[in-house]
């Protein structure tokens, strides 16, 4: 492969890599640029088309199919195209970048890295955010949590932040743990911690209650794929910094809020709502961007602060296309968490890629039973990366073993 063509390829993954802690906009052209050139490869080199494992094309297709079966019949509620592009178009990131990266996966790692680092970066910025109690890229104060001071880096809402940063946290942390025994002499191996610090801070005062709670299963997770000695380290030092959390008095006002009615009682009755829509419509649901359709005619009565969503990944996919999308979505989930944990022990050094995925992905799936993160992109597109990234890459042990 050409030099000239190896800067083609692997441009659109670093400039995804350094822009997407910070812009959405720069980090979705990225991603589009990453959707581009698959397209076109696996157009051009047919060889390419027999890359992908089978099991994790047929689910990605399974519920790509099941969306659009349910935009299709939603009537009398409207098809809601743009919404249906616009809410799964960053899923194929999770087969797009290893079409893309063929040949230049050794990349990828890196670009992982860079991924890290820059989120570090901005996690600086949002924890100054939290004490200053100013947002300057907005031009606003900012937002507040029960009196205190949220870091939302240079997003717009402190869940989105929260979600993403989560993930950073979880790459940070596999990078450390698993991911540092390859450096030469083990002069490097600081950096991931030196990463994690911040963007746990971040996390932390972010007041993302559902990335915290990801966060927390996530690292869990990440202990069952250490050897003995390290695994009880981990689970140590997670419990040292649960201890650190319940010592701070704005984490525990946070949590405590949860238990109040007022505004804190609209999640319960969304969910309690979208449970009734679920019934009224079970096979193929309501067709996405018609969720607060189906609120004028299920929604139970109550004080509501925000009717856009579930507030729960799997109810929304139920509102969305019934139990057909829920089952697709689950399907989803168990392939690509099986296949990565499968391969993971023949990964050598680059255990820890395989490792990362399985953790971002239960991590967001237990993150997501309080909030939805299919709508938001900031956290998507950084989840799937991760996954297609890690595809990639462990997809090349396989192929030299068969």
């Amino acid at each position: 492969m050409s030099p000239r063509r190896d800067i083609l390829l692997t441009a659109p993954l670093y400039l995804f890599a350094a822009t997407a802690p910070f812009s959405e906009a720069l980090g979705a052209i990225a991603a589009g640029l990453i959707l581009l050139i698959a397209a076109v490869r696996f157009a051009a080199e047919p060889a390419l088309r027999r890359l992908l494992p089978r099991s994790i094309v047929l689910a990605v297709a399974a519920y790509l199919l099941a969306y659009l079966l349910a935009t299709t019949l939603a009537s009398p509620y409207p098809s809601n195209w743009r919404k249906f592009l616009g809410e799964n178009w960053l899923k194929l990131l999770l087969l797009a970048v290893p079409v893309a990266a063929h040949g230049v996966q050794r990349h990828l790692e890196r670009a992982m890295k860079i991924l890290v680092g820059v989120g570090a970066v901005v996690a600086i910025y949002a924890i100054w955010q939290h004490f200053s109690g100013l947002d300057p890229f907005r031009h606003r104060p900012a937002p507040l949590a029960d009196g205190h001071p949220m870091a939302v880096g240079f997003f717009g809402h402190h869940l989105t932040y929260g979600g993403q940063v989560m993930l950073l946290l979880l790459v940070a942390l596999t990078w450390a743990m698993l991911g540092t025994t390859r450096e030469s002499s083990g002069r490097r191996s600081w950096i991931p911690w030196l990463a994690a610090l911040p963007l746990a801070a971040a996390l932390l005062w972010s007041y993302a209650r559902s990335a915290q709670i990801g966060a927390f299963v996530g690292i869990v997770i990440l202990s069952q794929a250490l050897p003995g000695r390290r695994r009880w380290a981990a689970l140590a030092s997670l419990a040292a910094a649960l201890a650190i959390a319940l010592a701070t008095p704005s984490f525990i006002l946070r949590f405590r809020a949860a238990l109040e009615t007022g505004a804190e009682a609209t999640r319960h009755r969304l969910w309690l709502s979208s449970l009734h829509g679920i019934a009224a419509r079970p096979w193929l649901g309501f067709g996405p961007g018609n969720f607060q359709r189906m609120m004028e005619h299920h929604g139970v009565p109550g004080f509501y602060d925000t009717m856009a969503h579930a507030h729960n990944d799997l109810l929304m996919h139920g509102v969305n296309a019934g139990l057909v999308g829920i089952a697709a979505a689950l399907a989803l989930l168990v392939v690509t968490v099986t296949y990565f944990w499968r391969v993971r022990r023949s990964m050598g050094p680059l255990t820890w890629i395989a490792v990362t995925a399985v953790v971002v992905q239960g991590a967001i799936t237990v993150a997501g039973l309080f909030q939805v993160y299919q709508t938001d992109d900031e956290v998507e597109f950084v989840l799937y990366f991760l996954l297609g990234a890690a595809l990639a890459i462990c997809m090349g042990p396989r192929r030299k073993s068969t």
